[in-house]
């Protein structure tokens, strides 16, 4: 995420929620990680590109800013959903029994599984040389299982 998409969220969330009635917490770190860019048309070489602009990486599933308050989910809905779209990622509103559904759920397929090998367990333990074809992102995503690719 850039500055500008953090400065979206700051304006959307101050002009559309009365701030007296809930609050709002950053739930990612300001923008820290340095861009550089070299012009078009430029030669390769001669060192590093001049400094663009500071971004955040955002990993998958992550909360990007939380609101409560005495306000519903159901008034906050249009208003997350706006800040969502204008994300340069996939995002979506979601309240807390939204969340806790998906565990359910999450929950519910672990349980029920009778395959004893697991996407997980099968890269940690490197069955069948696994390694020479994942990525580090599988290794380090496992949980999400082979669609990550």
């Amino acid at each position: 995420m850039k500055e500008n998409h953090f400065n979206t969220i700051r304006d959307m969330t101050n002009k559309r929620i009365d701030m007296e009635r809930c609050f709002s917490i950053w739930r990612v770190d300001p923008p820290w990680h340095p861009w550089y860019f070299k012009g078009l048309n430029k030669k390769r070489g001669a060192g590093k590109g001049s400094l663009e602009y500071f971004v955040t990486p955002i990993k998958a599933n992550r909360m990007i800013i939380e609101i409560g308050g005495s306000l519903s989910f159901d008034y906050l809905y249009r208003t997350l959903l706006a800040i969502a779209e204008s994300l340069p990622f996939p995002a979506i509103p979601v309240s807390q029994e939204l969340l806790d559904k998906w565990e359910a759920e999450r929950n519910e397929i672990q349980e029920k599984n009778v395959n004893p090998l697991r996407w997980e367990y099968l890269i940690r333990n490197n069955i069948m040389n696994c390694h020479r074809y994942t990525d580090f992102y599988d290794i380090e995503f496992a949980r999400y299982g082979p669609k990550i690719r």
